[in-house]
């Protein structure tokens, strides 16, 4: 394995899995090419949601210091120049505990989304189910959709809308920020457009149901209580739509329809999980996490990749070595495990540090406990089984 594999298996390997998981389940439920796409963008956009709204925060946190520091920098750049402009600003930051690199931090977003797509263009680009499946209008999910004809020239209709969708959200989005966030924002939606025009259908789908989703975020943004609203809605909407699914039975497919109804009985969970989780923050708000929590997370991170990536796959080949030897390309089944390490690395102390890093005070507090019992189980699982399911 060379460097960029390495690289590749610890960034993004643990990417490519959660999507390879994902849509394996949803397609097992749906058996539907399209409808998984759609499920895998919606569970994906779920589970980052928390990630991207701490982004956000850490956004406004460092526009504001921005705000707070340009005029005086301002003053020191007219003043001053050279060596001693540099000075002075030097100066300047430390009396105002302000770091350069506190900069980076506008642009967490934007360093989140970029191997988000990388993964999803990884898996969606060589996916062997999408070869021939056509969803709604869509001939082949495989192949660019070519929707519009236009004297004879066939023009990909979905990168486009993937772009109007990306503008109209980033229009929303960055309303009373500076030009400079602006552009870089509609710069970016220029680039997926170029990356993604002659990309799969599928692909162009799930990107195309990222930025809706991000536009119906951004539009949620901007109420008073968008947590809340959207609870309701989502809730109201399962309580209306469940009554109808469950004496109509409207979709023929059996698997379909127990999919749906299982989907819209998660949809009435928000709600009542609302005033339950804001009662737990309430009681967690003098209980932030400590430089011990951060040791606990990071110890339980390290003590999973170890059982792993190398423990359980090492008495898996012990059990059976002679599955894991290939005559056409002889290797160390040494290689197998390597492999799967670096897969648990990216897991445990990338991906898991980032969420970690990433979240409030009181949400570290929480996660360093889950992750306490959750190594613990592993462990005691491995000691008794010597395997635990999750391999």
């Amino acid at each position: 394995m060379n460097f960029l594999s390495f690289i590749y298996n610890i960034i993004f390997g643990p990417l490519v899995l959660l999507f390879d998981i994902v849509y394996a389940l949803m397609y097992r439920m749906t058996d539907n090419e399209g409808l998984s796409i759609i499920a895998l963008s919606l569970v994906i956009n779920i589970l980052i949601l928390p990630l991207y709204r701490r982004a956000d925060a850490l956004q406004d946190n460092e526009r504001a210091r921005t705000n707070k520091l340009k005029r005086g920098v301002e003053h020191i750049k007219k003043t001053f120049k050279g060596d001693e402009r540099f000075m002075m600003l030097q100066t300047y930051y430390r009396q105002n505990n302000y770091k350069p690199y506190f900069a980076l931090s506008g642009s967490v977003s934007l360093l989140l989304e970029i191997p988000f797509f990388i993964a999803a263009f990884n898996f969606l680009s060589e996916l062997d189910l999408l070869i021939g499946s056509s969803f709604g209008p869509i001939p082949d999910l495989s192949k660019p959709d070519g929707l519009l004809n236009i004297a004879g020239h066939s023009i990909n209709l979905l990168p486009l809308l993937m772009t109007a969708v990306n503008i109209v959200s980033g229009i929303i989005y960055t309303k009373g920020m500076p030009l400079k966030s602006k552009l870089q924002l509609y710069g970016m939606a220029l680039i997926f457009l170029v990356l993604l025009y002659s990309s799969p259908s599928g692909l162009a789908f799930y990107w195309t149901l990222n930025n809706l989703f991000s536009l119906i975020k951004n539009l949620f943004y901007k109420l008073k209580k968008p947590k809340l609203a959207l609870c309701i809605i989502i809730t109201a909407f399962s309580a209306c739509l469940l009554p109808y699914v469950l004496i109509s039975h409207p979709i023929q497919s059996e698997r379909i329809e127990k999919f749906a109804i299982a989907g819209l009985l998660l949809m009435l969970i928000p709600l009542p999980a609302y005033f339950l989780v804001k009662k737990l923050n309430f009681s967690l708000k003098k209980s932030d996490a400590t430089k011990d929590d951060n040791v606990i997370f990071s110890t339980c991170c390290v003590m999973m990749t170890v059982l792993t990536g190398i423990l359980i796959p090492s008495a898996v080949i012990a059990t059976s070595p002679d599955e894991f030897v290939n005559l056409s390309d002889v290797h160390s089944p040494l290689r197998y495990v390597f492999s799967s390490f670096t897969t648990a690395a990216g897991i445990f102390l990338v991906w898991m540090i980032i969420f970690y890093r990433l979240a409030s005070k009181s949400s570290r507090k929480i996660m360093s406990l889950l992750s306490v019992i959750f190594s613990g189980a592993a462990l005691t699982n491995y000691m008794f089984f010597g395997t635990i399911l999750l391999f």
